[in-house]
C-alpha cells in the first residue's frame, strides 16, 4: 500500500511536470522557429537605410515623476522611389544619443515589399529568436531531468 502511494506521489510530482515542461518547452522553440521563419519569408527585401534621429519617450517613476528617458532610433530609408521613415520599435537605449548621429548612420533593414514600413533589423530578430529557442531548450531539458528523475 505504501510502495503504490510512493509510486502515485513520484508520478505526481515529478512524471507531470516534467512532461508538461518537457512538451512546453518543444512547443515554444517550434512556434519561434516558425514565426522567425516566416516573418523573415514576409520582410524579403533588403534596403540600406539611415538613421535619420532617435525619438525620446519619458520615462516615470512610481511616483509619475519623470525618471529619466529612452530612446528608439529613427530610420529613413527608400523604396521602389519612395522615402520612409516608419515608426521607430524594436530595442531601445538609454544614454544621450546625439554621438550617434554624427557617425555614418548607415544601417540594413529588411522590408516587407507589400508594406514597405514594416521593418526590421537583421540582428534584432535573430536575438529574438534564439532567446526563445534557448529558452524553450532549457524548459524542455528541465522537463526531461524531472522524467528521468520519475
Amino acid at each position: 500500500m505504501i510502495n503504490a502511494i510512493m509510486n502515485a506521489l513520484v508520478v505526481i510530482i515529478l512524471y507531470l511536470p516534467g512532461l508538461l515542461l518537457l512538451l512546453a518547452g518543444v512547443c515554444l522553440g517550434t512556434l519561434m522557429l516558425r514565426r522567425y521563419f516566416v516573418r523573415r519569408k514576409r520582410l524579403s527585401v533588403r534596403v540600406e537605410a539611415e538613421l535619420c534621429a532617435f525619438m525620446a519617450n519619458e520615462q516615470y517613476d512610481e511616483h509619475g515623476h519623470t525618471a529619466g528617458y529612452n530612446y528608439k532610433p529613427l530610420y529613413r530609408y527608400v523604396y521602389e522611389g519612395v522615402t520612409y521613415i516608419p515608426k521607430p520599435h524594436g530595442a531601445s537605449v538609454t544614454a544621450a544619443p546625439e554621438h550617434k548621429l554624427n557617425q555614418d548612420g548607415k544601417v540594413i533593414l529588411w522590408i516587407n515589399p507589400e508594406k514597405p514600413d514594416d521593418y526590421r533589423l537583421p540582428e534584432e530578430e535573430l536575438c529574438v529568436m534564439l532567446l526563445a529557442v534557448i529558452a524553450g531548450g532549457v524548459i524542455g531539458v528541465i522537463g526531461a531531468l524531472l522524467l528521468a528523475a520519475a
